[in-house]
């Protein structure tokens, strides 16, 4: 039995009855390389990088924690840049922690840790990337180790703004990201503060302003010399379509505005059960993303129907989500519980949920949660729906505009 929803097993499910309204068609694999190259040939309101980039420059290579395929990504880019006659050696590639597992690291492997009798830490290693016929350094970012940072300047308040030296000290600087569209995510930039210290790091998550984080996050990239960007466009599933490099503020804007299209959901009607997942990213397995899913998966459907959330998230929930599954057995819903918690167990109350995850059967069912295993099971649990609405990657589909009847 298959036991993996993939894109393959999500066509195979009967149609009209399971209703795909997401922007977006299961495309298929796009040549990256050639997506990559023809932009990075003629780039939004900036010089093409051949006239920026030469024999002899140094090149770090920043790539995004929530970049899509990664690895797809970086070797066209790999390809491109020795087009240019630059070297191996002179390229790093600089990871964040969430992408060190994808390109075969290890956290102890790369997490400071201070060797007994010495007083500091000693920079990160740098690991060889194996390709074809040569290596690239590589290294990940650990915003604990001040060995591997470098101080850029002072924000408003006067406080250090740290990036991570070999950004600091290259030739080229080339951040590889793409927008988010996550409505529970934190601010998202490729450069800061992802490869800045672990202060800068805590000051973002604690502060409400978003017009600060803004303004730091701008100091830090253009005091860094980080004008030029590029930014991959994925829709639900990683489905990369495009790939758009330029002025960092040009890329952007114009990255988001068709992400934005790719992540919105057109549907007006409502359904009688909803197929939610949340895929294989290890990042993007989180309860908070469950939860995410199926406030999204409750405006599609009628009150009482059933909702399954398919995903491979693999650990116990935290205090808050354990509260909220026991708040769905009470006659209110503690005003105590974060907003977010607040919603889920609303949805809880209103819905029998199904979850296809890593985590034990004893655990699920603690949860007053059903277990579900295999795409047979998810079509019997569905049989009885006459129209079933399946999203992908539902935890960062923009919420549509359904009035239920």
């Amino acid at each position: 039995m298959q036991s993996t929803l993939t894109s393959e097993s999500l066509a195979a499910l009967d149609h009209p009855r399971f209703v795909r309204p997401q922007n977006m068609a299961d495309s298929g694999d796009v040549d990256v390389a050639a997506l990559l190259a023809a932009s990075l040939n003629e780039p939004q309101d900036y010089p093409p990088l051949k006239d920026s980039v030469f024999a002899g420059d140094t090149v770090a290579i920043a790539l995004q924690r929530d970049l899509p395929r990664p690895t797809t990504v970086l070797n066209g880019l790999l390809d491109y840049l020795l087009t240019l006659n630059v070297e191996p050696t002179d390229i790093t590639v600089v990871l964040p922690g969430s992408l060190a597992e994808p390109f075969g690291i290890k956290p102890n492997e790369y997490q400071s840790q201070m060797v007994e009798g010495e007083e500091q830490a000693t920079p990160p290693p740098v690991f060889p990337l194996q390709r074809e016929f040569h290596s690239i350094n590589c290294q990940v970012h650990d915003p604990d180790n001040p060995a591997g940072l470098s101080y850029l300047c002072a924000n408003e308040a006067g406080e250090p703004v740290h990036v991570n030296r070999v950004l600091v000290d290259a030739d080229v600087v080339i951040p590889v990201g793409g927008p988010v569209f996550d409505r529970h995510s934190s601010f998202q930039d490729c450069i800061y503060p992802a490869f800045g210290s672990s202060a800068a790091i805590a000051r973002f998550s604690e502060c409400d302003s978003i017009a600060d984080r803004h303004a730091e996050t701008e100091l830090a990239n253009d005091s860094l010399g980080a004008f030029f960007m590029i930014q991959s466009v994925a829709g639900p599933g990683e489905q990369l379509t495009n790939i758009i490099s330029g002025d960092r503020k040009s890329a952007k804007f114009a990255a988001a505005k068709q992400s934005a299209k790719l992540w919105s959901v057109d549907a007006t009607e409502v359904f009688d059960a909803a197929i939610l997942t949340v895929e294989s990213r290890a990042y993007d397995q989180s309860w908070q993303n469950f939860a995410a899913a199926l406030e999204v998966g409750s405006k599609f459907v009628n009150d009482g129907a059933p909702i399954v959330v398919w995903s491979d998230l693999a650990y116990s929930p935290d205090r808050d989500t354990r509260k909220a599954f026991r708040a769905k057995f009470e006659e209110t819903i503690p005003d105590s519980l974060p907003m977010p918690m607040q919603r889920l167990a609303a949805t809880l109350k209103d819905h029998p949920v199904y979850l296809r995850s890593k985590v034990t059967r004893t655990t699920i069912e603690e949860l007053g949660l059903t277990v579900i295993e295999t795409v047979d099971e998810l079509k019997r649990l569905t049989a009885s729906a006459d129209r079933c609405v399946v999203l992908r990657d539902a935890h960062g589909c923009q919420l549509p505009a359904i009035e239920k009847p």
